[in-house]
């Protein structure tokens, strides 16, 4: 049991330093926000890279269990049709 708990408490407190670091996110933007005011380009650059990031992570959610539940094929026709994927780009990928 010794071995087990060795390995888990670890992991907690790595779990719970970046929960923490992630909760002070707000009161920090916060705070920044108090002395210092973007401009209009400022705010829309901002904006932009968290609506990517937002994306981004969604993005990597939806394919990464679709791959984990075998739906390859259908994320390569989505591909092919969609973004209009030459064939062999998707063929040097894996024998699919």
């Amino acid at each position: 049991m010794d071995i087990l708990k060795n390995i888990i408490e670890p992991h907690i407190f790595v779990a719970f330093i970046i929960g923490l670091i992630s909760a002070l996110s707000l009161p920090l933007g916060t705070i920044t926000s108090a002395f210092w005011k973007p401009g209009d380009r400022a705010m829309a650059f901002l904006m932009a890279f968290g609506g990517g990031a937002l994306l981004a992570a969604l993005t990597i959610d939806l394919v990464g269990s679709a791959l984990k539940k075998g739906h390859f094929h259908i994320l390569k026709r989505v591909l092919k049709y969609s973004f209009n994927i030459h064939p062999t780009l998707l063929k040097s990928y894996g024998n699919y």
